[in-house]
């Protein structure tokens, strides 16, 4: 006995509205909701690709210089690490934490793990489903913490 899934129908639900809709029949076709506009989720390939950028564009984002600041002792320029260092050694630790782990751990922990999700999905893993789709609704909620 076969059970139909939303794939194998062909529909798509919306990920601001919830209404579900047929999936376009061109993969490459931009599809939109038609109740309330929003893009449909995209495809498997656009998310690898968006998974590669944000591994190339992480390195140079967490290295290069984010802010210069001057005072009479002299110029100083920090990236997101030695500002963290900075904050810690100049005695407010919890303003260090948050700004470590909104822009350095919950960045890298979503790549980590969109990555394995998107891999699943590509090498059609059974097991472990539900598991999946918790991890993936706790990696939405804690993802607006690295636009903080």
């Amino acid at each position: 006995m076969t059970v139909a899934t939303a794939k194998s129908l062909g529909l798509v639900a919306c990920e601001t509205c919830g209404r579900v809709a047929r999936a376009p029949r061109d993969p490459q076709a931009a599809a939109r909701c038609p109740h309330c506009g929003d893009p449909l989720p995209a495809s498997l390939a656009r998310t690898w690709a968006y998974l590669i950028a944000a591994c190339v564009l992480y390195v140079p984002a967490n290295l290069l210089v984010m802010m210069r600041s001057s005072d009479v002792t002299g110029t100083r320029s920090d990236t997101i690490l030695s500002g963290v260092i900075k904050l810690w050694t100049d005695g407010a630790p919890g303003i260090a934490l948050v700004v470590l782990v909104a822009s350095v751990i919950v960045p890298l922990m979503k790549i980590g793990v969109m990555a394995y999700l998107a891999l699943s999905v590509q090498l059609g893993w059974t097991r472990f489903r539900r598991q999946r789709a918790q991890i993936f609704r706790f990696i939405e909620r804690i993802g607006h913490w690295s636009m903080l």
